[in-house]
């Protein structure tokens, strides 16, 4: 289930740093949703995967300053998506944001936001092994090397090698994904690029743009409900479908 809204703005400017604003409403969410009893259902303080993705889309003209994103005139607005393909994660979903609707929330420098036009996305039949995809959100692939974590992109020739050892590790535990299914996964970067994310203070190269990807119908379904590449629940691995059987 996909289910999105808008931010409106008191200020024409978003921080640049936007993945913890995001979290943080939907924690805030979490925790006024029935006294916050559901809270640790997602967020237990563990490292394990959520079954979540979210991705923000910026009004068309923005400018990249240091440390905040400057809106041309005339545009106050953000729209976010959030997936699952978790049914009670749905439910908590959209019950913690209503419950964030209409309520002005700070941010930085005088700024304010307030969760508006809350709405179900109407879902997507899907049965094939082909998709052209277009990331919503950029994919992120961790890689690591003895104790030490790097990330990687499509400018980087292993690119598709890592994001199958990444959904190895991600669906190890997952009776539905086989082996098999991720070994027959193919991803094919149709316009795509570099690009480097600011994530809590951190700088994380990821890619962006529009790519092919090949495999079994359950894994396909999986990642456009839950987000393709790492860390989906912090915002990155959301994607539409531009086409099937290309």
């Amino acid at each position: 289930m996909r289910i999105s809204g808008d931010l409106i703005l008191k200020k024409p400017e978003f921080p640049l740093d936007y993945h913890p604003v995001i979290l943080s409403l939907l924690k805030t969410g979490l925790s006024d949703y029935m006294g916050g009893r559901y809270f640790e259902e997602l967020y237990d303080g563990s490292a394990k995967a959520k079954p979540l993705c979210f991705a923000v889309k910026l009004p068309y003209g923005v400018k990249f300053e240091k440390d905040r994103i400057i809106f041309p005139d005339g545009a106050n607005k953000v729209h976010v998506t959030f997936s699952t393909g978790d049914m009670r994660t749905s439910i908590l979903l959209a019950n913690s944001l209503k419950r964030c609707k209409r309520i002005s929330r700070p941010l930085v420098d005088g700024n304010a936001m307030v969760l508006s036009r809350l709405y179900i996305v109407p879902e997507v039949y899907m049965k094939t092994t082909r998709l052209l995809i277009q990331m919503l959100s950029p994919i992120c692939v961790r890689t690591y090397n003895g104790n030490k974590i790097h990330y990687t992109s499509v400018a980087r020739e292993d690119f598709e090698n890592q994001l199958r050892k990444q959904l190895a590790r991600k669906f190890a535990n997952n009776d539905k994904i086989t082996k098999s299914m991720i070994h027959e996964f193919h991803f094919l970067p149709v316009k795509m690029k570099k690009t480097v994310v600011l994530h809590f203070g951190q700088k994380i190269e990821c890619s962006v743009g529009i790519a092919a990807i090949n495999g079994a119908p359950e894994l396909l379904w999986e990642l456009y409900e839950n987000g393709l590449g790492s860390r989906c629940s912090n915002g990155f691995g959301l994607f539409q479908i531009l086409q099937q059987e290309y």
